[in-house]
């Protein structure tokens, strides 16, 4: 009998899954197969902390499917190799899977459909892992949203779209094959056993209260969150279930607004699934960060002589898991004070968290780095110790991760180092940075990339030295001189190459500014090329709807009869009058439609330049807040 298996990854739960719904209709056998990957090719391998949750949860796992009589086949290796030995022992002819949010295993899934299809194994994908398809949730130009609220607005006026959650497949037949299976390694025996499973996921949920979540949320030393993302992220409840149970509460409006900081995130790394490494804000690719292990080193283990930050960092290296408020904290601390590249804390907290989601995680750091989507300003710098005065005023959560200040007064929990002799124990150590040398450092580093903001913005984003092709752009340059008062040119090659050049890089010699930015991106641009294809195919086609249609050649030729001594050959060329009363109907056509392109093309230059305004404005509104904060 044909087998059908259900590929799982971070969807480890019964209820609200697709997959495992359509396989289950197919009314085959059903067999539940688990890939730990050990491609060297994957960018980004589970870290530590992931392993050791995914060893408790497949346990749990595998005994919740015990009383449907299913079992779940556990195996390590390249995922298609797995796969292809797992069909072949099975006999299977029909793969389910949901889709994943990751742009790089939506790559390799991909491939892996394509290998298996040419081996007559039907592959079905399933969505299922997000409120919305990842790329599905768009502005009116068909753009990623890089603003939360837009976005969350948009996604909350659609919500009727979001499915309701499945439940368990009333029947489904298992597999009663024989496959061998692997057991997950428990890799680190330092972490506090998580709970974890479905059903554990559900119980957090169910016992969350969200009446009291917006105030209670930011404090450390109270049980204020739903701890729900590592259960999110490896799918023992899903986005789907999360919302629709909170529709059933009041006062769920701030808990799943965080629901769509996750959405958000995962729509972001959809459109750019460059950023685990890359800015988004492509200024910070210039920034300098600086180089120091020792430093890094301190801050990982929670040793920086700031206790709100080394009572995170403690509770992230026993717990796998950390309060968002002091994810906050450490990493402003670390990009800011200590003036280390968020990519290092991004790789940290991939290694150490229970929930290293990769969308969450990149923009979690890229928003407190300043260099992501709607990302806080990089010279808002958090004060350790005024965070934790303000969330933790006696020093509950700090005296809970670090022992050493348990005898220190409330006055001094924040600031050990003012604390009378004898109260502070000798082996925490003293802050690795003055918290003033840190904030002047780190805005003196951000000041310098600032200096070269706007002509950097403008000139690499929005003009270059190349060229359009020849087109009578006349009337698109009237049109934009009347409207914004500047000179129009696009360079159609030859001569002009080094003169538009020389003009730009002119402009460049002073401070840039407002007038001479738009200048720089009306001078020459890439982006206008297409426009000015459209705009000479609009002229050519009105030069021929003034001309005749191609005329009819002809031409006979007589051979001779019988008793002829001669050939007669006739020519002819022919033209049909009614093309005389087509010609002022076909150019009244063509000149209609030569004006719409030339108003499409000035409407886009337009377009432009109010970009190049807007973009100029808001750089220039960074600097004046920056500028304003180094007089406080």
């Amino acid at each position: 009998m044909m087998t059908s298996i259900v590929w799982l990854r971070n969807d480890l739960r019964l209820h609200d899954n697709p997959a495992l719904v359509e396989a289950s209709k197919t009314g085959h056998p059903v067999l539940l197969l688990y890939i730990l990957s050990t491609d060297p090719s994957d960018p980004f391998p589970l870290g530590t902390a992931s392993k050791v949750w995914l060893h408790y949860s497949l346990m749990e796992f595998c005994k919740s499917i015990e009383p449907l009589g299913l079992t779940c086949t556990i195996r390590q290796g390249e995922p298609l190799t797995v796969l292809k030995e797992v069909v072949r022992e099975s006999g299977a002819k029909a793969l389910f899977w949901n889709r994943p949010n990751e742009p790089h295993l939506q790559k390799r899934d991909r491939q892996i459909s394509d290998a298996l299809a040419s081996l007559d194994i039907e592959v079905k994908t399933c969505a299922g892992n997000s409120l919305f398809e990842p790329g599905h949730v768009t502005t009116k130009e068909g753009k990623p949203f890089q603003v939360f609220t837009p976005f969350w607005n948009y996604c909350l006026k659609a919500q009727d779209m979001i499915a309701k959650p499945l439940s368990i497949p009333a029947q489904i037949t298992p597999f009663r094959g024989h496959l061998s299976s692997f057991s997950i390694e428990l890799v680190d025996s330092s972490f506090t056993r998580p709970i974890v499973g479905e059903r554990a996921a559900l119980g957090f949920l169910e016992r969350f209260s969200l009446s009291s979540y917006e105030k209670r949320r930011d404090i450390p030393s109270v049980d204020g969150t739903s701890k729900l993302s590592a259960y999110l992220h490896f799918g023992q409840i899903s986005a789907r279930q999360v919302w629709h149970m909170c529709q059933q509460v009041p006062l769920h409006a701030p808990f799943l607004r965080q629901i769509g900081w996750r959405e958000f995130a995962i729509h972001l790394l959809h459109a750019y699934p460059e950023s685990p490494w890359k800015p988004l804000r492509q200024q910070f690719e210039r920034f300098v960060w600086r180089d120091a292990p020792e430093e890094l080193e301190a801050w990982k283990r929670g040793m920086t002589g700031y206790p709100i930050v080394d009572a995170g960092m403690r509770q992230l290296l026993h717990t796998g898991w950390m309060h968002n408020r002091l994810r906050m904290i450490v990493g402003s601390f670390l990009v800011k004070h200590l003036l280390i590249s968020w990519v290092e804390g991004e790789k940290w907290f991939w290694e150490r968290l229970f929930d290293a989601d990769l969308a969450n995680n990149v923009f979690g750091w890229q928003w407190i780095g300043g260099c992501g989507a709607d990302a806080a300003p990089y010279f808002r710098i958090f004060n350790p110790v005024l965070q934790g005065e303000k969330y933790d005023a006696e020093g509950t959560f700090v005296k809970q991760w670090v022992p050493e200040l348990e005898h220190v007064p409330a006055k001094y929990i924040h600031t050990p180092w003012k604390a009378p002799q004898g109260t502070l124990q000798m082996d925490y150590p003293s802050p690795i940075v003055g918290l003033e040398e840190g904030r002047a450092r780190a805005l003196q580093a951000y000041k310098k990339v600032l200096k070269h903001l706007v002509a950097v913005a403008t000139c690499l984003c929005m003009a270059s030295c190349t060229r359009v092709p020849q087109a009578d752009d006349r009337q698109v340059v009237e049109i934009v001189q009347e409207r914004i008062a500047k000179r129009v040119h696009w360079n159609q090659g030859g001569a002009e190459d080094a003169q538009v050049c020389s003009s730009i890089e002119q402009l460049l010699t002073a401070d840039l500014q407002l007038d001479a930015a738009v200048q720089i991106a009306l001078l020459n641009n890439p982006q206008m090329q297409a426009n000015f294809e459209e705009l000479g195919i609009a002229q050519a086609d009105l030069v021929q709807a003034g001309l005749f249609q191609n005329p009819i050649f002809a031409g006979i030729v007589r051979f001779p009869v019988k008793n002829a001594s001669s050939i007669n050959t006739d020519f002819s060329i022919t033209q049909s009058f009614l093309e005389l009363f087509l010609i002022p109907l076909r150019k009244k056509v063509a000149v209609t439609e030569l004006e719409q392109t030339q108003l499409r093309v000035a409407n886009r230059v337009l377009a432009l330049a109010f970009d190049v305004r807007e973009t100029y404005y808001r750089l220039q509104a960074e600097q004046t807040a920056f500028g304003l904060l180094q007089l406080l």
